[in-house]
């Protein structure tokens, strides 16, 4: 089993309340991040699959992790654990 299966199996594994949870608060996350997206001039009127979102998300977290400012992108918190 790889660790995708692994992450897989793990949040099936809790309980549907919980999965409810995560299951919001990442659609509140990429509600922020789309709308962030979507407001900026360059990109007014084009669709952002969540792929791109999501990576570009992932690596400003990065930077933030390494000290680079502009993190978190600006209307967009982290999501608490």
């Amino acid at each position: 089993m790889n660790d995708t299966d692994k992450l897989k199996q793990r949040f099936l594994n809790m309980s549907k309340e919980k999965q409810r949870r995560i299951y919001d608060r990442f659609a509140e996350l990429f509600a922020r991040l789309e709308a962030d997206w979507k407001a900026k001039p360059e990109n007014a009127g084009k669709a952002v699959p969540y792929k791109k979102l999501w990576d570009d998300f992932s690596s400003q977290r990065k930077e933030a992790e390494q000290g680079v400012d502009g993190y978190p992108p600006q209307g967009v918190e982290t999501p608490e654990r």
